[in-house]
This record gives C-alpha cells, sequence and structure tokens, in this order.
C-alpha cells in the first residue's frame, strides 16, 4: 500500500487571499454577467428584463460575501483582514450599483434596495460566523498542543 500524501497546504482554500483581489475578480465577473445578458436579450436569446443586472449584481456580491468568509479563516491577521474585506465589499457594491445603474437605466427599482441591504448584513454576519469558529479552533489547537505536544 502506497501512504497517501496530505495536499491540504496545497489546496486553494488554504491560502489566505486578498480581499481586494476577490472583490476585483467578482466585479469582473458581474460585469462580464451583465454584458453577457445585454447581449443575450438583444440577439432574442433569452428575454432578461430590465432588472437582470441588479439580480447579477446581487449574485455576485453573494459569491463575495462567502468566498471572502472562507479565506479570511487562513488570515493571519483577522482585524486587518476584516478592515480590508470592509472596504473590498463597500467597492463591490458601489461598482455593481453603478454598473447595474449603466446596464439598466433604474436606480435600485422595486425591492432590490432591501435586497442589496440585507446582503450586505448577510456579508457581516459571514465574516462574524468564520471569526467565531477561527477563534474557537485557535482555542481547541492551543488546548491539544498543551496537552498532547505541537501539531505538524
Amino acid at each position: 500500500m502506497q501512504k497517501q500524501e496530505d495536499n491540504t497546504n496545497n489546496s486553494f482554500f488554504s491560502k489566505a487571499m486578498n480581499p481586494y483581489y476577490i472583490a476585483g475578480i467578482t466585479l469582473i465577473g458581474c460585469l462580464a454577467f451583465m454584458i453577457l445578458g445585454k447581449i443575450s436579450n438583444s440577439i432574442g436569446i433569452i428575454e432578461s428584463g430590465e432588472r437582470f443586472p441588479y439580480v447579477a449584481g446581487g449574485t455576485f456580491l453573494l459569491l463575495f460575501a462567502i468566498y471572502n468568509s472562507i479565506f479570511s479563516l487562513n488570515a493571519d491577521d483577522l482585524n486587518e483582514y476584516w478592515k480590508q474585506s470592509f472596504i473590498a465589499y463597500a467597492g463591490l457594491l458601489g461598482g455593481t450599483l453603478l454598473f447595474a445603474y449603466l446596464f439598466s437605466s433604474l436606480w435600485l427599482p422595486g425591492t432590490f434596495g432591501w435586497i442589496y441591504g440585507i446582503l450586505s448584513f448577510g456579508f457581516l454576519t459571514f465574516l462574524s460566523i468564520m471569526g467565531f469558529v477561527k477563534r474557537v479552533f485557535n482555542v481547541v489547537k492551543k488546548e491539544d498542543e498543551r496537552m498532547h505536544g505541537k501539531w505538524d
């Protein structure tokens, strides 16, 4: 039998990622999705509606919140990471709202103001949960090291 290698250190999620980088990739993806929706709507492939850019923006805000929360587990300084995350989220929120307005010519139609507010609250909730999980893990790790020796 061959010994299996431990690839946890090579995992995509085991690396700390800069929140600005994640926000930039997310904004580019959101913009590409809005452009694709506009082109598909003009050609007649699908009928996306005038509110589609706001739906796309909200979707990518949620993706940012999830991935940024996961990557926060690997941050060396959690408080600094959170500060950068809040700034990156604010920039992403502004960017998605601007692009959605430019693509739809509507400013927060219907209940999208509430939806974006709930997404922002969800972002803060995700970060708080991950911060709590990281702190609990660090306490458990220190206790285990104290009782059984250092982790490899």
